[in-house]
């Protein structure tokens, strides 16, 4: 690869994360306010719409990973998605009854399932064949979102809350450009796929650090949906839950930048296991009526929880699992996070609200989390080799 054509591909990463998250900043913090305020839905009708996506990753999300993985062209997949999410994102300018919505929020997140787990795979498996440092791109996608939720938020200002799907459509039609030329994967034959599944889900390492990372990553993302009414029940206002939430956002650029060298140097277990406790203890603290000062200092330490879990879960995965499948492994870990995670701790967040209130919603949040903690420790002090080893000796 020469000169030129690495500065395209590293420009084209960088300009991916940056403007796929940008467009998913715009859309999720302003789509539940338009829904109240523009179409004057019900707030349960409200909330089975934004509850509707992470439901419906949970089954495509493995789905685009395995589709991938067989046809081995997962660039053309990733512009095909986000063509076809910005378009299904207009749809919403024409909707104003209910089941229309809810319709077209389940096709939206049909197609925008592939995105983030097809962009994170080729983007890890080129930095890894590169000596590359994937949090470096990764954290542009940080950035992205938290300028995002200024930009839409004076926008919607303006020019009213329907400018938020106008933003989220041509953000992601630039980024497909973009995503043409990023870095293409290996050839693997096709019939290496069925059998790299059968053995992906026979190895119990991966199945327990799934289970694991739904414990860490579930509460930390159904934590954006209870952190308003826990910062406004504790005394804040309404904007500063939008500081929190960028200042939270901004906080992951920097540990983004360096999270990688810290793995590479400790390793992903020590590494994730740090995160989790990191996240468990925020949790425990937000189970207390603290002063605003505290919780906006414990917000600082968001980027210490994802800018390490994440990467630091993908870099796992990715050694663990059979290279022909490696994308499909990223999609299940997708599923069980941004999937099933999410979808369960809002649930189960919102009975325990009402049944106990908002302080006991993130008590539930501090135990799984330590229990996804205690999940990668066991596997630690199991680990007799290093995954790429334990994985070569049970190929021979």
């Amino acid at each position: 690869m020469n000169s030129v054509t690495k500065r395209r591909t590293l420009l084209s990463i960088t300009l991916v994360y940056f403007l796929a998250y940008f467009a998913l900043g715009a859309f999720s913090t302003l789509f539940g306010v338009y829904l109240k305020e523009e179409i004057q839905l019900s707030g349960t009708q409200t909330g089975l719409i934004l509850s509707i996506g992470p439901i419906v990753m949970l089954f495509t999300q493995p789905l685009w990973g395995f589709l991938s993985d067989y046809t081995r062209k997962p660039r053309q997949l990733l512009m095909l998605s986000i063509i076809v999410t910005g378009l299904l994102g207009l749809l919403f300018l024409f909707f104003d009854r209910y089941f229309l919505i809810f319709a077209a929020a389940i096709l939206l997140a049909v197609f925008q399932a592939a995105i983030n787990p097809l962009t994170d795979s080729l983007t890890l498996n080129y930095t890894s064949k590169n000596g590359l440092n994937y949090g470096r791109f990764r954290l542009w996608g940080a950035a992205g979102f938290a300028f995002a939720a200024w930009v839409s938020g004076t926008l919607a200002e303006m020019f009213g809350l329907k400018v938020i799907f106008f933003a989220f459509a041509f953000s992601l039609w630039i980024s497909a450009i973009f995503a043409w030329f990023m870095p293409r994967e290996g050839e693997f034959r096709r019939a290496e796929v069925g059998k790299g599944l059968v053995k992906l889900m026979r190895m119990p390492r991966f199945l327990i650090f799934l289970t694991a990372s739904f414990c860490v990553m579930g509460p930390l993302l159904a934590h954006n949906s209870y952190f308003g009414l826990y910062y406004q029940a504790i005394g804040g206002t309404v904007a500063g839950v939008g500081f929190c939430f960028l200042l939270g956002a901004g906080s992951e650029i920097p540990i983004w930048n360096t999270s990688g060298k810290w793995i590479e140097k400790h390793g992903p277990h020590l590494m994730a296991i740090c995160a989790g406790v990191i996240g468990a203890i925020r949790w425990f603290f937000y189970s207390f009526d603290l002063p605003l000062a505290w919780v906006i200092i414990l917000t600082l330490t968001q980027g210490l929880t994802i800018g390490i879990f994440f990467p630091a879960s993908l870099i796992y995965i990715q050694s663990v699992a059979p290279p022909e499948v490696r994308t499909t492994a990223v999609s299940l870990n997708a599923a069980m996070t941004s999937g099933l995670g999410n979808w369960f701790f809002v649930l189960i967040g919102g009975m325990i609200l009402d049944a106990f209130g908002i302080f006991s919603v993130y008590r539930f949040f501090s135990l799984f989390t330590f229990i996804g903690v205690i999940l990668i420790a066991g596997l630690a002090l199991t680990k007799k080799k290093p995954p790429s080893t334990e994985l070569a000796a049970k190929e021979k």
